[in-house]
Protein backbone atom coordinates (compact mmCIF):
# COMPACT_ATOMS: atom_id res chain seq x y z
CA UNK A 1 0.00 0.00 0.00
CA UNK A 2 3.05 2.07 1.03
CA UNK A 3 4.01 1.94 -2.83
CA UNK A 4 0.99 2.47 -4.06
CA UNK A 5 0.79 5.84 -2.25
CA UNK A 6 4.18 6.52 -3.26
CA UNK A 7 3.35 6.09 -7.08
CA UNK A 8 -0.10 8.45 -6.77
CA UNK A 9 1.22 11.57 -6.03
CA UNK A 10 3.76 10.97 -9.23
CA UNK A 11 1.10 10.10 -11.26
CA UNK A 12 -0.93 12.73 -10.18
CA UNK A 13 1.02 15.54 -10.66
CA UNK A 14 2.75 14.69 -14.17
CA UNK A 15 -1.16 14.63 -15.18
CA UNK A 16 -1.46 17.73 -13.78
CA UNK A 17 1.77 19.54 -15.01
CA UNK A 18 0.42 18.23 -18.40
CA UNK A 19 -2.48 19.94 -17.90
CA UNK A 20 -1.52 23.01 -16.68
CA UNK A 21 1.06 23.12 -19.46
CA UNK A 22 -2.43 22.36 -22.24
CA UNK A 23 -4.17 25.60 -20.71
CA UNK A 24 -1.62 27.37 -20.36
CA UNK A 25 -1.09 26.50 -24.19
CA UNK A 26 -4.72 26.92 -24.79
CA UNK A 27 -5.50 30.27 -23.05
CA UNK A 28 -2.07 32.09 -24.35
CA UNK A 29 -2.82 30.08 -27.64
CA UNK A 30 -6.34 32.31 -28.26
CA UNK A 31 -6.28 34.70 -30.08
CA UNK A 32 -9.71 36.53 -29.08
CA UNK A 33 -8.38 36.01 -25.81
CA UNK A 34 -5.04 37.51 -26.10
CA UNK A 35 -7.01 40.23 -28.35
CA UNK A 36 -9.03 41.36 -25.00
CA UNK A 37 -5.96 41.25 -22.82
CA UNK A 38 -4.36 43.76 -24.90
CA UNK A 39 -7.36 46.14 -24.87
CA UNK A 40 -8.74 45.71 -21.55
CA UNK A 41 -5.23 44.92 -19.18
CA UNK A 42 -3.82 48.51 -19.63
CA UNK A 43 -6.93 50.30 -18.87
CA UNK A 44 -7.70 48.09 -16.16
CA UNK A 45 -4.71 48.28 -14.40
CA UNK A 46 -3.90 51.61 -14.57
CA UNK A 47 -7.05 52.18 -13.12
CA UNK A 48 -7.04 50.28 -10.58
CA UNK A 49 -3.12 51.50 -9.70
CA UNK A 50 -5.02 55.18 -9.92
CA UNK A 51 -7.39 54.19 -7.04
CA UNK A 52 -5.16 51.91 -4.88
CA UNK A 53 -2.72 55.39 -4.99
CA UNK A 54 -5.39 57.57 -4.21
CA UNK A 55 -5.32 55.88 -0.54
CA UNK A 56 -2.24 55.89 2.36
CA UNK A 57 0.26 54.58 -0.21
CA UNK A 58 -0.09 57.71 -2.23
CA UNK A 59 0.66 59.62 1.05
CA UNK A 60 3.16 62.70 0.35
CA UNK A 61 5.49 60.61 2.59
CA UNK A 62 5.74 57.95 -0.07
CA UNK A 63 7.07 60.38 -2.34
CA UNK A 64 8.75 62.58 0.06
CA UNK A 65 12.18 61.16 -0.95
CA UNK A 66 11.80 63.27 -4.20
CA UNK A 67 12.76 66.06 -1.38
CA UNK A 68 15.93 64.57 -0.15
CA UNK A 69 16.95 63.43 -4.04
CA UNK A 70 16.47 67.06 -4.72
CA UNK A 71 18.50 68.25 -2.23
CA UNK A 72 21.14 65.84 -2.20
CA UNK A 73 21.65 67.32 -6.50
CA UNK A 74 21.60 70.71 -5.74
CA UNK A 75 22.93 71.23 -2.22
CA UNK A 76 22.12 75.10 -2.15
CA UNK A 77 18.32 74.43 -2.59
CA UNK A 78 16.16 75.24 0.76
CA UNK A 79 14.09 72.77 1.68
CA UNK A 80 11.06 75.60 0.92
CA UNK A 81 12.07 75.04 -2.41
CA UNK A 82 12.64 71.55 -2.12
CA UNK A 83 9.20 71.11 -1.06
CA UNK A 84 7.77 72.98 -3.79
CA UNK A 85 9.88 70.75 -5.95
CA UNK A 86 8.12 67.62 -4.60
CA UNK A 87 4.64 69.13 -4.77
CA UNK A 88 5.06 69.83 -8.83
CA UNK A 89 6.68 66.48 -9.05
CA UNK A 90 2.72 65.08 -7.40
CA UNK A 91 0.38 67.87 -9.49
CA UNK A 92 2.96 66.75 -12.64
CA UNK A 93 2.16 62.98 -11.77
CA UNK A 94 -1.96 63.96 -11.97
CA UNK A 95 -1.96 65.22 -15.16
CA UNK A 96 0.47 62.62 -16.97
CA UNK A 97 -1.39 59.52 -15.32
CA UNK A 98 -4.54 60.64 -16.28
CA UNK A 99 -3.41 61.63 -19.21
CA UNK A 100 -2.15 57.75 -19.61
CA UNK A 101 -5.09 56.44 -18.40
CA UNK A 102 -7.56 58.71 -20.78
CA UNK A 103 -5.18 57.15 -23.86
CA UNK A 104 -5.83 53.63 -22.99
CA UNK A 105 -9.32 53.91 -22.16
CA UNK A 106 -9.68 55.58 -25.58
CA UNK A 107 -7.84 52.88 -27.35
CA UNK A 108 -9.98 50.12 -25.83
CA UNK A 109 -13.59 51.82 -26.63
CA UNK A 110 -11.94 52.77 -30.46
CA UNK A 111 -10.84 49.95 -30.99
CA UNK A 112 -11.85 47.04 -29.36
CA UNK A 113 -15.41 48.08 -28.86
CA UNK A 114 -15.50 50.23 -32.24
CA UNK A 115 -16.83 53.59 -30.91
CA UNK A 116 -16.02 55.99 -33.46
CA UNK A 117 -13.74 58.65 -32.52
CA UNK A 118 -15.97 61.15 -31.13
CA UNK A 119 -17.97 59.06 -28.73
CA UNK A 120 -14.76 57.13 -27.52
CA UNK A 121 -13.07 60.35 -26.62
CA UNK A 122 -16.38 61.48 -24.55
CA UNK A 123 -16.92 58.06 -22.72
CA UNK A 124 -13.19 57.84 -21.52
CA UNK A 125 -13.01 61.08 -20.52
CA UNK A 126 -16.24 60.24 -18.69
CA UNK A 127 -14.41 57.33 -17.42
CA UNK A 128 -11.40 60.11 -15.95
CA UNK A 129 -13.85 62.19 -14.49
CA UNK A 130 -15.24 59.56 -12.69
CA UNK A 131 -11.88 58.13 -11.60
CA UNK A 132 -11.13 61.30 -10.44
CA UNK A 133 -14.40 61.92 -8.94
CA UNK A 134 -13.26 58.16 -6.54
CA UNK A 135 -10.23 59.30 -6.31
CA UNK A 136 -10.16 62.53 -4.68
CA UNK A 137 -13.69 61.97 -2.96
CA UNK A 138 -11.92 58.85 -1.24
CA UNK A 139 -9.39 61.35 0.21
CA UNK A 140 -11.44 63.26 1.96
CA UNK A 141 -11.58 60.29 4.49
CA UNK A 142 -8.46 58.97 4.92
CA UNK A 143 -6.60 61.48 7.44
CA UNK A 144 -3.70 61.29 5.96
CA UNK A 145 -4.53 62.60 2.30
CA UNK A 146 -6.09 65.90 1.51
CA UNK A 147 -8.97 66.00 -0.87
CA UNK A 148 -9.01 68.78 -3.51
CA UNK A 149 -11.16 69.40 -6.08
CA UNK A 150 -8.49 71.26 -7.76
CA UNK A 151 -6.97 68.05 -8.48
CA UNK A 152 -10.23 66.83 -10.18
CA UNK A 153 -9.73 69.70 -13.07
CA UNK A 154 -5.58 69.10 -12.98
CA UNK A 155 -6.34 65.05 -13.98
CA UNK A 156 -8.74 66.32 -16.41
CA UNK A 157 -6.71 68.34 -18.06
CA UNK A 158 -4.15 65.36 -18.65
CA UNK A 159 -6.65 63.57 -20.57
CA UNK A 160 -7.73 66.78 -23.04
CA UNK A 161 -4.24 67.47 -23.46
CA UNK A 162 -3.64 63.33 -24.03
CA UNK A 163 -7.45 63.81 -26.84
CA UNK A 164 -5.71 66.44 -28.36
CA UNK A 165 -2.27 64.66 -29.31
CA UNK A 166 -4.47 61.61 -29.95
CA UNK A 167 -7.72 62.27 -31.75
CA UNK A 168 -5.81 62.60 -35.43
CA UNK A 169 -4.71 59.06 -34.97
CA UNK A 170 -8.60 57.54 -33.61
CA UNK A 171 -9.78 57.32 -37.40
CA UNK A 172 -6.55 54.92 -37.99
CA UNK A 173 -7.73 50.81 -37.85
CA UNK A 174 -6.49 49.21 -34.81
CA UNK A 175 -3.49 47.59 -35.21
CA UNK A 176 -4.94 44.24 -35.33
CA UNK A 177 -7.05 44.71 -37.98
CA UNK A 178 -4.30 46.50 -39.74
CA UNK A 179 -2.27 42.69 -39.24
CA UNK A 180 -5.48 41.16 -40.82
CA UNK A 181 -5.88 43.33 -43.80
CA UNK A 182 -2.25 42.88 -44.58
CA UNK A 183 -2.24 38.97 -43.99
CA UNK A 184 -5.09 38.73 -46.61
CA UNK A 185 -3.68 40.85 -49.45
CA UNK A 186 0.08 40.76 -48.96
Amino acid sequence: MASELAKGPAVGFKGQKDQAEAATIHVFGNPHLMRNCYYWLPPLLLTGLVLLFSGELGDARHTHWIVDLVQNWFPSMTRKEADLIHVYFRKFGHFSIYALLFIAWVRTLRWRLNFRPGAASLLALLIILSVALVDEGGQAFIKTRTSNPWDVLLDLSGAVMATLIIFPFLHQPSGWKRKNVQGKHG
